[in-house]
């Protein structure tokens, strides 16, 4: 009996624990940054994030869009930027604005963008990263997953 209750407990944590579909990360430079050369000079950035997950755990209905439900969990952390000002750089939301979602495929989806302004002449690398991706394929029981966006706020030769 003891060995059945075991097998239970370890199926219930698997099918519960694999929740993150997938996403995308993104960054457009919003302003020009002139020909500014110090490290404190800031530019603004906008960072688009698009997560999908399983409905159940971030449930989305048809009244979810128009009434700007926000799903989803935790925030992009920086990583990799070495400077004495990286106080100065935010983590950043991850929670994001219900767009979409299926009942047939369980799965829900949002969308959601963030101004923030960045030192130029920089690369920053933001990381979004948790426990529990989907189970792809037997016998996977899903796995710990991440996310990196690497921002290049150096000017490029063309002067954009």
């Amino acid at each position: 009996m003891f060995s059945i209750y075991l097998h239970i407990v370890v199926l219930i944590a698997v099918v519960t624990a694999s929740h993150y579909k997938g996403g995308v990360l993104t960054y457009t430079i919003r302003s020009n940054p002139g020909n500014g050369t110090s490290d404190n000079e800031l530019i603004q950035v906008r960072i688009e994030q698009r997560h999908s997950w399983i409905r159940s755990t971030y449930f989305c209905n048809n009244t979810s869009p128009s009434s700007g439900d926000i799903i989803g969990g935790g925030a992009l952390q920086i990583y990799g930027y070495r400077n004495s000002s990286i106080s100065k750089i935010p983590s950043i939301d991850a929670r994001v604005r219900c767009t979409d979602y299926s009942e047939e495929f369980n799965y829900s989806t949002g969308e959601n963008s963030t101004n923030i302004d960045l030192p130029i002449n920089n690369r920053i690398e933001y990381v979004y990263s948790s426990c529990c991706w989907i189970t792809l394929l037997p016998p996977d029981s899903g796995s710990n997953w991440s996310l990196k966006l690497v921002i290049n706020t150096k000017q490029r030769l063309d002067g954009t």
